[in-house]
């Protein structure tokens, strides 16, 4: 019994180091990222919304992000109005004010392909986003782009603007 032990615990010691050396990849993608700016480059490049508050977590081929959006003045629906919400709706728009996923993502030249294993909406979760990215030292910019509310035969072109976390 004591060789199959020792196989057996051989065999789960190689499988461990090869997940582990697996989960470990590292990309130029990895770490803690906080958006400073958003702008609509496409169709009405006079909007150009407050950046959202939160972050970006990237680790080998993994994301995580949690987001809220600003209201006027740049501050979160939260600190805006202090207080705990009360009513339904009230707790609605501040909980409407959150986005939050996790997912996977492949990189092929300078487009991330993004899926979205886990979603705040439940209509994201299991959706694919393409955007594309560019690096230049401790800053990141993303571009994508979704169906335009106004004119269906339109998109909404946005580019992210993040900087690295210390």
């Amino acid at each position: 019994m004591r060789p199959l032990t020792t196989a057996t615990t051989t065999a789960l010691l190689v499988a461990l180091a090869a997940t582990s050396a697996h989960a470990q990849k590292k990309t130029p993608l990895d770490g803690a990222w906080h958006q400073i700016a958003s702008h609509v480059v496409a169709p009405d490049t006079t909007y150009n919304p407050a950046a959202a508050l939160g972050l970006l977590i990237v680790s080998g081929t993994h994301y995580s992000q949690i987001y809220l959006r600003p209201v006027d003045g740049g501050v979160t629906q939260a600190a805006a109005e202090p207080r705990t919400p009360s009513t339904a709706e009230e707790k609605a728009a501040r909980y409407d004010a959150l986005t939050a996923n996790t997912g996977t993502f492949e990189v092929v030249d300078s487009v991330a392909t993004l899926h979205l294993d886990f979603a705040k909406t439940p209509s994201a979760q299991g959706t694919t986003q393409k955007r594309t990215f560019r690096i230049r030292h401790d800053t990141l910019w993303l571009t994508g782009s979704r169906p335009w509310a106004k004119d269906s035969t339109k998109s909404v072109k946005t580019l992210l603007t993040f900087v690295r976390e210390k």
